[in-house]
């Protein structure tokens, strides 16, 4: 499963708020970061400058000036994070349109840009209120051949904790393909199908080639383990233990969809 993109929103620095007020919204932030973080999902920051330079106040230039505000346990989870700059460097990340740019807010912003190309999701400080919201609004220009085309985008906005919890299916469902019927996963040699408000436990169901009547096991996701065998095989047994020992985190997320009512996505 590939990282979640998240890129850093450089138009919300808090420039020249006092300096406590500056504290408090680092400190949500960094909330917000470990929630992301909690998700049963890794990602990936892309930013213009590391979180840890970037600049703030007049008074104090960099995160690492909070030093009384953000203890040494913050300081050692931020450095931490997967962090890539430019955003070029971001891994598997396609690049926005070069005719493509933010008029406001903030002409050099380019953060909104590579979210929106990625369909991902910005990482806002919450100083201002248009940072607050689970949207940000941008507005763009696409200069072709001399003539202005302007528009508006929205980005997916992590500013606050709760933002966390309202994108929540979106970060874990990132980059993730929706099945169209209820196999998730099919080789030459089985099929696997997860239905729709099934029972718990977290399971799914093996066929055979030859038609969804082959049902020969039921098997459970989250502790890799056969509930019901009618014949399923050593050689079936081993490839549909091995798929779910290296796919569980998806697995358990496309059973997740399922209990909800969602068609699961694709392994």
């Amino acid at each position: 499963m590939e990282p979640v993109l998240i890129f850093l929103n450089e138009a919300s620095y808090p420039l020249g708020v006092e300096d406590e007020r500056a504290g408090e919204i680092i400190l949500k932030l960094l909330q917000t970061l470990r929630n992301i973080k909690s998700l049963p999902r890794a990602f990936v920051l892309g930013s213009a400058v590391r979180l840890w330079d970037a600049p703030l106040t007049n008074a104090y230039r960099t995160l690492a000036s909070f030093a009384g505000i953000v203890d040494r346990e913050w300081k050692r989870f931020v450095v931490g994070l997967d962090q890539h700059f430019p955003f070029s460097e971001v891994p598997m990340c396609m690049m926005p349109e070069q005719s493509e740019h933010v008029l406001e807010p903030r002409g050099d912003v380019c953060a909104a840009l590579w979210a929106k190309a990625n369909n991902s999701f910005l990482l806002s400080f919450p100083g201002m209120e248009q940072w607050q919201s689970h949207l940000a609004l941008f507005s763009v220009c696409n200069c072709l051949d001399g003539v202005h085309q302007l528009r508006s985008i929205e980005c997916r906005n992590l500013s606050v904790p709760e933002h966390v919890i309202h994108w929540r299916s979106a970060l874990l469902d990132y980059g993730l393909v929706d099945a169209a019927s209820s196999i998730i996963y099919e080789t030459a040699t089985l099929r696997l199908r997860m239905y729709l408000n099934d029972h718990d436990p977290p399971h799914l169901h093996v066929y055979l080639p030859g038609g969804q009547k082959r049902w020969v096991a039921k098997v459970r996701i989250d502790h890799v383990e056969v509930m019901e065998d009618r014949g399923m095989g050593g050689s079936v047994k081993r490839e549909v233990l091995t798929v779910i020992a290296n796919k569980q985190e998806e697995l358990m997320r496309a059973w997740e969809r399922c209990r909800g009512g969602h068609l699961p996505n694709s392994i």
